[in-house]
């Protein structure tokens, strides 16, 4: 029977030898729906802070989406409900963010501070100042946008956006993090044969999965603190590496049940 919650073994991790011959002789199975669960709860600080940034967009993007007109493509050809050449500005300092010239009179951004240009067939945007990409609209019949649209989808996003992202965002970590516990697992048998144990597979894969929790608890509360860590992601895996050793040291292999065997059961053919 297991001595430690999954709760406990998210603190625990951080020193308790206890925890780690616990989670090798009486945890079952390969310990995923604890590492789901531990990074279904860490991933909340980074929806949250993606709900603020969302949040402060909202605030500071009225300026912008109020100067946008009502743009009409139909068969390819692009029209505005204001006078041209058309031009949509930084609200703070005031330098020219997009171009819309339906007339011909500009053809490309070359010494221009803007970033976009919308002409009568086309939509281009200056990514620096050798490169631009430029998308046709001659395949498009009939599209319309105006700034009650955006303002429209700006308050779905500003709701739903980072909650909807929240299980994608989970499972994906997930994925992640399930391949590198079975890697790490892999290397868990390297360091057995080297300490001369003779640990499982699935031992080591619950052993690796403890190994990680210190690394993530650590990343999400200098997320949660906006303290930005060099080499970050270095430092997690040789973190994991020096715990999933520590975690392989405190056990013997003798004391860790092995998988009963099926009995086989004579019949009178045998």
């Amino acid at each position: 029977m297991k001595e430690y919650s999954k709760i406990s073994a998210v603190f625990m991790s951080f020193f308790s030898k206890n925890l780690y011959r616990d989670v090798a002789k009486n945890w079952k199975g390969v310990s995923f729906f604890y590492l789901f669960l531990l990074l279904a709860v860490c991933t909340i600080p980074s929806i949250i802070e993606l709900q603020k940034d969302t949040a402060l967009f909202s605030l500071e993007a009225p300026e912008l989406i109020n100067q946008l007109p009502k743009i009409t493509v139909t068969d390819g050809t692009v029209s505005i409900d204001k006078p041209i050449p058309y031009y949509i500005k930084d609200p703070q300092t005031g330098r020219n963010l997009a171009i819309i010239d339906t007339s011909g009179k500009t053809k490309n951004l070359q010494d221009s501070e803007a970033t976009i240009l919308v002409t009568d067939k086309q939509f281009m945007t200056k990514k620096n100042d050798y490169e631009t990409t430029i998308y046709d609209l001659n395949k498009i019949k009939q599209f319309s946008i105006n700034k009650n649209m955006i303002f429209d989808w700006l308050h779905l996003i500003n709701k739903w956006f980072a909650l909807s992202l929240y299980p994608l965002i989970v499972i994906l970590s997930f994925m992640f993090h399930v391949i590198q516990v079975l890697i790490y697992g892999a290397i868990g048998k390297l360091f057995t044969k080297m300490g001369k144990k003779n640990l499982g597979y699935q031992v080591l894969v619950r052993i690796s999965v403890i190994a990680i929790t210190p690394g993530i608890v650590l990343g999400t509360i200098l997320q949660g603190c906006n303290i930005q860590f060099p080499l970050a992601g270095l430092v997690s895996i040789i973190l994991a590496m020096l715990y999933l050793l520590y975690g392989i040291s405190v056990n013997d292999s003798e004391e860790i049940p092995t998988p009963q065997e099926t009995p086989v059961i004579p019949t009178d053919n045998q």
